[in-house]
């Protein structure tokens, strides 16, 4: 944690946008973290990755989730007013993550938006897990 504070709750206006990059995970931190969470093959098994369609192992979405929470700490949350959140209202894994491959983000700063549908009310969403 920074001693010095440089950004407050008016630093960060709707519309405003941070963008960093940082972090490209390993295959051997991908298959730790995910053999310990997440034993999926397409996460922990070289041969059976190799025949998926990305044709390597890919990260666990939480584990990218963890390195993108590290890179938004280095970026600026270490040096924000910050007392925490109470929510994440919207998370979604755009592709799979392969090894070397460096992380992007960009974290953009709206109004509050209607809660995501329930899939359940919405028949034209598939029903997952």
């Amino acid at each position: 944690m920074s001693d010095s504070v440089r950004y407050y709750w008016e630093d960060f206006p709707v519309g405003r946008t941070f963008e960093f990059q940082g972090f490209a995970p390993c295959e051997a931190e991908m298959v730790e973290f995910s053999q310990k969470f997440d034993p999926q093959p397409a996460h922990i098994d070289s041969a059976w990755a190799a025949k998926s369609p990305p044709g390597h192992i890919v990260a666990n979405g939480w584990h990218i989730c963890a390195k993108v929470m590290r890179m938004m700490c280095d970026f600026y949350l270490s040096e924000t007013a910050n007392l925490g959140s109470p929510s994440i209202e919207r998370l979604r894994w755009l592709r799979p993550v392969g090894p070397g491959e460096p992380l992007r983000c960009a974290r953009l700063y709206g109004p509050r938006e209607d809660p995501i549908p329930n899939p359940t009310e919405d028949s034209s969403r598939p029903v997952g897990l």
